[in-house]
C-alpha cells in the first residue's frame, strides 16, 4: 500500500510497555525485599553479638546455674534471659538464651545451650 509509514504499531508498543512494566515491577520488589532483609540483619547482629559474649563469659565461668529461670544484663546493654531445664545426662543442663535489646521485652533473639560443670 503506497503511503503507509513503516513502525510500530499501537498494539505492538504496548505489548512492549506491558512487558516493561512487569520487569520493573519485578526488579522493584526485588529490591525491596533486599532492603527489608539488610535492615533486619543490621538489627540482629549488636544481639548476636551480645548472645555470644553471654555466652563466652557463661563457658569462661564455667556457669552452673539452678533450674529455673535467670537474668542479667551484659557489659554490651543488652538484656539476657536463661531458662535452665534438666536434661538426661545427669551433668548436662539445656538453656534457652534470650536476648533482647532493652528490659521491655520487644525484639528478640534465642538461642539453645548445654551448660555444664
Amino acid at each position: 500500500m503506497p503511503g503507509r509509514g513503516t513502525g510500530f504499531t499501537l498494539l505492538e508498543v504496548m505489548v512492549a510497555l506491558f512487558i516493561l512494566a512487569l520487569l520493573s515491577l519485578s526488579v522493584s520488589q526485588g529490591l525491596q525485599q533486599r532492603s527489608r532483609v539488610a535492615l533486619a540483619e543490621r538489627e540482629q547482629i549488636p544481639l548476636m553479638l551480645c548472645a555470644r559474649a553471654v555466652a563466652g563469659e557463661f563457658a569462661a565461668t564455667r556457669f552452673w546455674p539452678d533450674l529455673g529461670e535467670h537474668r542479667g544484663e551484659a557489659p554490651l546493654g543488652c538484656h539476657w534471659r536463661l531458662r535452665v531445664e534438666e536434661t538426661d545426662i545427669q551433668a548436662l543442663r539445656r538453656g534457652q538464651l534470650s536476648v533482647s535489646p532493652g528490659e521491655v521485652p520487644g525484639p528478640s533473639l534465642t538461642f539453645t545451650l548445654f551448660l555444664a560443670p
